[in-house]
C-alpha cells in the first residue's frame, strides 16, 4: 500500500466523525426550532383565550353595575312603569297604546310568492343580469 492510501484510510475515521457530529447538530437544530414552532403556537393561542376572557370578563363587570343600578331604581315608581310599560307592555286603565310593526322578511316572502311565474320568472332574470354587470 500505499503512503497516499495509508494518509486516506487514518483520516477517514475522523472525517466520518466530524460528518456525524455535523449532522446530528444539525438535527438537533432542526428538532428545536420545531419544538419552538409548537410552543410559539400554543402561546399564541392561549394569549387569544386570554383576551377573549379579559373581554367577558369586562362585559361582566358591566351587566354587574347595570343590575346594580336597576336594583337602585327599584324603588322608583317612575322606573317601574317604565319598566311595566316597555317590557312587560302594561298600561294603565283607559289608556289606550298604538304598535307599529314593520314589514318583516316573512311578509316580504309572501309578496313574492302571490306573483305570477312570469314576474318571478323576470325579476329573477333581472337580478343575475344586474350581479352579473
Amino acid at each position: 500500500m500505499s503512503s497516499f492510501q495509508k494518509k486516506i484510510q487514518s483520516h477517514l475515521p475522523q472525517n466520518f466523525a466530524a460528518k456525524l457530529i455535523v449532522v446530528l447538530l444539525l438535527v438537533f437544530c432542526v428538532v428545536l426550532i420545531f419544538v419552538n414552532l409548537r410552543i410559539y403556537n400554543k402561546r399564541r393561542h392561549l394569549n387569544s383565550q386570554i383576551e377573549s376572557l379579559k373581554n367577558k370578563i369586562e362585559e361582566t363587570r358591566t351587566t354587574n353595575n347595570n343590575l346594580k343600578q336597576e336594583i337602585l331604581k327599584a324603588d322608583d315608581d317612575k322606573y317601574i312603569e317604565k319598566i311595566a310599560r316597555e317590557e312587560l307592555d302594561l298600561q294603565k286603565p283607559g289608556e289606550k297604546v298604538f304598535s307599529f310593526i314593520d314589514k318583516s322578511p316573512q311578509d316580504a316572502k309572501e309578496t313574492e310568492s302571490s306573483k305570477n311565474i312570469f314576474q318571478v320568472w323576470l325579476d329573477n332574470i333581472f337580478n343575475f343580469m344586474k350581479n352579473s354587470f
